[in-house]
């Protein structure tokens, strides 16, 4: 009985991941011409990884607070687009990631202001925020991606350090930092009980709007990190770079919900399923998919990972008080 307990445990926890792993090898395994499971391929495949991982960290803390954040589809472009531009006028990597810093504090501020005093929902205010954003990112780009003719970033963004990519690092800290903070602090516990029970939280004295405002401040922050390492990346600023992460992040988030602690957002299983959506946008380019098909499979991951979250476990947990 108490074998069966742990088996069933584990399966609960580890099924989702087990199934996203034989699904990979499936994928290599029925096209063997190409290597899609080299690990110079891995390393392209982590790079990605870590754009679409902190993009996708920042909303699962939005998530965990009881709230979700469609901004990103206009925030992520607009920053990556201000630190674009300054760089090519010259004013060297400081200047122009401390001008992206200001552009993502405004927008927050903005965003704050906007929730702390109107009565508007904080998914309409998102999606506001998200379609002003990307009007200006137009008008202030002209239209046009921004490419970059730096030696210094490029040989950032493609160094490595014992193998592992340079911008995988920042992936990995700010996971560990993240995860610490809300399983492991004060405020951490106050943003998870604000989402899994908001009743209780004002019971006990909680401030919904407070705690989701630092939700937000901290997502804000990793958009922040995420839009500059993004032209870093890339080279160079693509239009509306943001509208490209949202569906994937949204993917990513809910997927990680199916796995660790099912029917839970959690920073593990988000990082689990950021890379699996890298890996399978990976193949899909590596094989050549058509360009339509790329956008219809990111659909039916979020679809899935929305269905496996809510379908693992249907009972309402709450964090003890």
């Amino acid at each position: 009985m108490m074998r069966n307990k742990k088996i069933s445990s584990f399966l609960n926890k580890y099924a989702v991941p087990i199934i996203l792993l034989v699904f990979v090898l499936l994928i290599q395994a029925f096209n063997p011409g190409f290597h899609l499971l080299t690990w110079t391929n891995f390393q392209v495949i982590l790079t990605q990884s870590t754009i679409l991982g902190l993009i996708s960290l920042g909303l699962s803390i939005c998530v965990i607070s009881g709230v979700t954040d469609m901004s990103i589809g206009g925030t992520v472009g607009l920053i990556g687009a201000v630190f674009a531009v300054s760089m090519v006028k010259g004013n060297g990597m400081v200047v122009s990631i401390l001008l992206a810093l200001v552009v993502s504090a405004v927008l927050y501020i903005i965003f704050t202001l906007l929730l702390a005093k109107s009565k508007y929902p904080s998914i309409i205010i998102c999606i506001c925020l998200m379609f002003i954003c990307m009007g200006i990112e137009r008008l202030y780009t002209d239209g046009k991606s921004i490419w970059l003719n730096n030696e210094t970033v490029q040989t950032f963004a493609t160094g490595n350090v014992i193998g592992i990519p340079n911008l995988v690092y920042f992936l990995i800290v700010l996971y560990v930092i993240s995860y610490i903070f809300i399983n492991h602090t004060k405020s951490g516990y106050k943003i998870r009980i604000v989402g899994e029970n908001a009743t209780a939280a004002v019971e006990t004295g909680i401030n919904l709007t407070k705690i989701r405002i630092l939700a937000f401040g901290i997502a804000f922050a990793l958009y922040w990190i995420a839009s500059v390492l993004e032209p870093v990346r890339l080279g160079g600023s693509q239009l509306y770079a943001g509208q490209t992460y949202m569906l994937p992040a949204m993917a990513a988030t809910f997927l990680g919900s199916s796995m660790i602690t099912p029917g839970r957002v959690n920073l593990i299983g988000t990082l689990i399923g950021s890379i699996f959506m890298s890996i399978i946008m990976n193949f899909l380019t590596f094989l050549g998919a058509e360009f339509y098909f790329i956008p219809l499979v990111q659909g039916l991951l979020l679809l899935a990972g929305v269905a496996l979250g809510t379908m693992r476990d249907r009972s309402i947990k709450q964090v003890p008080l």
